[in-house]
């Protein structure tokens, strides 16, 4: 996402974050102008440094998503903003959830709640890749396999991966074509001196 963002303009200072080394040696290698930090996004070490901050697929991962959330205010400048996508549909729930090491899939409105409690002010928020709704349902539908690890083999993984890539390329499409619907949440949220730190 980070390669994606830096290709959108000219910016003085691209930094990305991870917590395990092996994804900070991916990531470098991926875009070796960037800086990459090691960091845990509940211990943030910065302060009023950045003028936007994106979380994309970060935050389910973490139990204490309301620290990160007041963590990424404090990282930010008066007016910074944030972009944060989520998994959302907890109906979703399925071993890959828990492969992925998530702590859970948002409910419409509970991001938003959260951000808001925080001090920020969601200026957007969306679903997104709706259109690929039914492949997901599919996909769970398909390797459900009890409570057992027998219906995560290493063939299912494969058919999970083939959709998350068919639905990356898709990604574009799908976001014009369904932005109020069922996928994935996006949300914008920004802050000013006006709402209390």
């Amino acid at each position: 996402m980070l390669r994606a963002i830096s290709q959108l303009r000219n910016w003085r200072r691209l930094v990305g974050s991870e917590l395990h080394p092996s994804g900070l040696a991916f990531a470098r290698a991926r875009l070796p102008r960037a800086e990459f930090v090691q960091m845990d996004a509940r211990h943030i070490p910065a302060s009023e440094a950045f003028d936007l901050v994106g979380a994309f697929d970060v935050i389910e991962h973490i139990a204490e998503d309301e620290r990160v959330l007041a963590e990424i205010r404090s990282t930010l400048v008066t007016g910074g903003g944030v972009i944060i996508a989520v998994p959302q549909h907890p109906w979703l729930w399925s071993r890959f959830d828990e492969i992925a090491y998530h702590e859970r899939r948002y409910c419409r409105g509970e991001l938003e709640r959260k951000l808001r409690q925080s001090g920020f002010e969601v200026l957007f928020s969306t679903s997104y890749t709706s259109l690929l709704l039914p492949m997901m349902i599919a996909s769970r539908l398909l390797n459900r396999g009890g409570d057992s690890n027998e219906g995560v083999s290493k063939n299912s993984r494969l058919t999970h991966a083939s959709i998350a890539c068919s639905r990356q390329s898709c990604a574009q499409k799908c976001v014009s074509l369904s932005r109020d619907c069922v996928g994935p949440w996006a949300v914008a949220a920004s802050w000013s001196d006006e709402q209390s730190r």
